[in-house]
């Protein structure tokens, strides 16, 4: 534990010197912003930094891993952030960093819940791999037929006139759906397999495919799949003590990139870890709560299904995060998508969207570990990695939906109905 602390720390004073002297400089055109501190500002954005710790003890569940990372990429930076970047009256940001301390601790305490003991973990079975083979194949083909035109291979700093070519061609919801599966299930699942496994039949078709979806979209996450899961995979290996590896990796990494100079080839590298990664989270949180108190709250109508029933949407026919970009940054085209603290939680309610959405993922969360309790935590520890990833960045509807994470729920489940009957008994007897 006490290492742990340490380790949250030092990433928390790391990540705090890269805003104050390269995230803030480099992108205060972009609205970050930075409000000076007093001493016991800072001291008290430590406090709140350590306090979930206290609901933290070690596990091998898979929720233990995705909330570590929650903790890790966003929260920590979210509780840095919220200070610089919004100066009214500190007694509004109190009361945020209160209730984001409190949701991150019931996430940790959630995260350990819901799994059943005694059971001897199984593997996939070749059931499932046939099932998302078939899925895979169906997407990759739908994704190269449709896209065709506009494929091409460009660097990070020319993505955006890609994407937008890949917004302009039409596609049907169903695709969508398919193609997001295909970005956070199927091909993480490959990859997963190929890295635990050794099976390097597996490991090419997941690299193969995400090389396609970024010729066709864009996407710098799934282009980086391969890479963030194998070292991912590697801080797994510790098992019990996964948080403090990621967090001291963290801080390492955010000292080192400091380093790199902003004129040589290696400042890609340095906007995509300290912006990108996170600071985006801390930003988007921030001025989600700033425009939505000011202009009106959705409560939850954001959420499609809700809006087809209530029809309470007050933005009309552009999303939450395309009403970020109009007030920040002048166009629509711009779509600042959000973690499930800033959609779910600021943009829905306010500070009371906080506790609404906490329970929400609490209860996935235990869900997760239910269902997964019979096979081998680690390999779906890393087959989720594309789910976690999603939920860091949209709305927690849109993750479970669309990023992966009902679709492998609602698999693992199938697969566990198909486990012998003796070992699904035991399973029902022996609740941990």
């Amino acid at each position: 534990m006490i290492r742990v602390v340490i380790s949250a720390l030092i990433f928390c004073w790391a990540f705090q010197y890269a805003y104050e002297t390269y995230v803030y400089p480099t992108y205060a055109y972009a609205h970050f912003r930075y409000f000076p501190q007093t001493f016991n500002q800072y001291i008290l954005n430590y406090v709140f930094v350590v306090l979930p710790l206290a609901a933290w003890r070690p596990s091998v569940e898979p929720s233990a891993f995705g909330v570590s990372l929650i903790y890790a990429v966003c929260y920590i930076p979210v509780q840095v952030m919220l200070p610089f970047m919004l100066d009214q009256a500190y007694s509004p940001v109190l009361a945020m960093q209160v209730a984001i301390c409190a949701s991150m601790a019931l996430f940790f305490l959630a995260s350990r819940m819901g799994a059943v003991s005694g059971i001897t973990k199984q593997p996939v079975d070749g059931r499932l791999n046939l099932i998302i083979m078939i899925f895979a194949g169906v997407a990759l083909v739908l994704l190269v037929a449709t896209n065709f035109q506009h494929m091409r291979l460009v660097s990070f700093a020319d993505v955006y006139d890609l994407r937008l070519d890949a917004s302009e061609q039409r596609s049907i919801g169903a695709l969508q759906y398919l193609n997001s599966w295909l970005s956070y299930c199927f091909l993480p699942f490959f990859i997963a397999r190929g890295i635990i496994s050794r099976h390097w039949k597996s490991l090419a078709i997941g690299m193969t495919g995400c090389l396609l979806v970024y010729l066709s979209s864009g996407a710098k996450s799934v282009i980086l799949m391969p890479l963030i899961m194998l070292m991912i995979w590697f801080v797994l290996k510790a098992r019990t003590h996964f948080l403090f590896l990621l967090l001291s990796g963290t801080a390492a990494a955010t000292i080192l990139v400091l380093f790199f100079p902003d004129d040589s080839a290696l400042s890609w590298g340095k906007s995509v870890l300290l912006m990108r990664t996170f600071a985006t989270g801390g930003w988007t949180v921030s001025l989600y709560y700033e425009y939505f108190s000011a202009n009106g709250y959705t409560y939850y109508s954001h959420i499609r299904f809700v809006d087809m029933v209530t029809q309470a949407y007050p933005y009309g026919e552009r999303s939450l995060g395309q009403m970020i970009g109009i007030e920040y940054s002048g166009s629509d085209l711009a779509n600042f998508n959000a973690n499930f603290w800033a959609s779910d939680g600021f943009a829905a309610m306010g500070l009371w969207g906080i506790p609404v959405v906490t329970a929400i993922l609490c209860g996935f969360l235990v869900l997760v570990n239910r269902v997964s309790s019979y096979f081998d935590s680690e390999f779906i520890s890393l087959w989720m990695s594309g789910f976690w990833l999603a939920l860091l960045n949209v709305p927690l509807s849109t993750a479970i939906l669309s990023g992966g994470g009902g679709v492998i729920v609602v698999l693992l489940w199938i697969s566990r109905l198909q486990l012998p009957n003796s070992i699904a008994a035991r399973g029902m007897q022996a609740p941990a």
